[in-house]
């Protein structure tokens, strides 16, 4: 029973390390949350495989613009949001980032602060 407890304690010990080290870098009292890059939208991805909301932006609007879709965690539950990839980003599938979500169908995309990619 108690090497049970013990190798239980460590393991939410280390799992606690891990997270920690994800969630320093992310500004959660401003609204910040640690997402995923789902998916990349630019000006020559299908109409069929676009969000509604990115449909609704005419050929013109979406010109030499990169969406992404971002997969993130509120409290217990995931959700996706779209937003625009910063000029001087350049992000790919799985990529984690800073995201500050926004509502995509009112017509509001999230805003990516900085990639989450550790540099060594």
């Amino acid at each position: 029973m108690m090497r049970k407890l013990f190798f239980t304690s460590i393991f939410f010990t280390l799992l606690g390390s891990v997270s920690s080290a994800i969630s320093a870098d992310v500004d959660w009292e401003a609204g910040g949350k640690h997402g995923w890059v789902l998916q990349v939208y630019d000006d020559k991805s299908a109409e069929n495989q676009l969000p509604e909301c990115l449909k609704k932006l005419n050929s013109s609007e979406r010109e030499n613009r990169y969406f992404v879709k971002i997969h993130y965690r509120h409290v217990k539950k995931f959700y996706t949001t779209i937003a625009e990839i910063p000029k001087d980003m350049d992000l790919k599938i799985d990529e984690e980032v800073e995201v500050f979500p926004a509502n995509c169908d009112l017509g509001k995309f999230a805003k990516i602060t900085k990639s989450l990619l550790k540099k060594h």
